[in-house]
């Protein structure tokens, strides 16, 4: 009797089966139970189904943290010194006679000292003799003959237009009547040392005038 009814449920999954073409994977497990008999007949227990576990899923990748990037500390903005008050130029100074062509050979070539023996020395000029001492003081506004030459760094970048002190202060010696102070027009007039000196020799006088300053 066991028997029989076995194959019977066997024949019915395999009809059931033939009919529907492939046997779709099977979501519960049959758990077959054993006829019982009792007082001589057999009872026939109905099969349970068990539920398959389901599969857990995996536990997705956590996700690494990044390091936050530290910020590069940023550079304070350089303040540059500020001009002198006014635009005023001071002798001497890295600003003064900026523009003017021959700031650089008279401060790295013009010798103070010599320009100082020569400005005391007699030179013979056309039979006669001159000194720049006799004609310029070099103090104060004291006038000799000429005009004081204390401060000649201060005005003489605003005398003639175009030239910065330096130049003008070699022009007036080197061609004396090309430019002559309002003042004295018509007063004993300065000779010309441009076939007198040598460049080198005025360049030194023009050094030793720009110290004649407060």
């Amino acid at each position: 009797m066991k028997r029989v009814l076995f194959v019977a449920a066997l024949g019915i999954a395999a009809a059931a089966a033939a009919g529907c073409g492939t046997i779709p994977p099977a979501v519960f497990e049959i758990t077959a139970t054993p006829a019982v008999v009792q007082g001589g007949q057999a009872i026939v227990q109905v099969a349970t189904s068990t539920p398959r576990p389901t599969n857990t899923p995996l536990p997705t990748n956590t996700p690494v943290p990044t390091s936050t990037p530290t910020p590069e500390p940023t550079l304070e903005p350089t303040v540059e010194a500020a001009e002198p008050a006014g635009g005023e130029l001071v002798i001497g100074g890295p600003a003064f006679g900026a523009d003017d062509p021959l700031k650089f050979t008279v401060d790295n070539f013009g010798n103070a000292a010599r320009g100082e023996a020569l400005f005391n020395q007699s030179l013979n000029i056309d039979g006669a003799e001159w000194a720049c001492s006799t004609c310029h003081a070099i103090v104060g506004d004291e006038v000799k003959i000429g005009p004081s030459l204390h401060n000649i760094g201060l005005r003489a970048g605003d005398r003639v237009a175009g030239e910065g002190p330096y130049t003008y202060i070699y022009n007036s010696i080197y061609a004396s009547q090309a430019f002559v102070v309002p003042e004295f027009v018509g007063m004993t007039m300065m000779p010309n040392y441009e076939n007198v000196l040598t460049a080198s020799q005025i360049y030194d006088l023009t050094a030793y005038l720009l110290t004649l300053h407060d």
